[in-house]
């Protein structure tokens, strides 16, 4: 019976606690999610400022010898960038696709 006590008088407590930790996590979600849009957006425009300067040099190193030249080839990974920011348009959806689901996870917990 003392047992059962300890156990009802501590459950609550725990309960509150998880809530609490729970809403801390989706604040943290919520600017982890808002930093990297930020970051992406940073990204894109790095990308598209350093394809804009790869044209312009190209369009401007005829007075460049070839060494020059297969250096800045080198610099500028070649032919293309490599389309750094790519990658992150499906990882975003698929973030996008399972923050609901982490939502209502978070909000069935709260609810217990």
């Amino acid at each position: 019976m003392r047992g059962i006590r300890s156990v009802l008088f501590f459950m609550p407590l725990a309960l509150l606690l998880l809530q609490s930790q729970s809403f801390e996590l989706q604040d943290t979600i919520h600017a982890l999610i808002q930093e990297n849009i930020h970051l992406h957006d940073q990204l894109e425009n790095l990308t598209q400022a350093l394809r804009e300067l790869k044209q312009m040099l190209w369009h401007h190193s005829n007075a460049i010898n070839a060494e020059t030249h297969l250096f800045l080839e080198h610099a500028f990974c070649g032919h293309e960038l490599h389309h750094s920011a790519a990658g992150l348009q499906a990882e975003t959806s698929v973030r996008l696709l399972t923050l609901p689901g982490l939502t209502l996870l978070l909000l069935l917990l709260r609810d217990l």
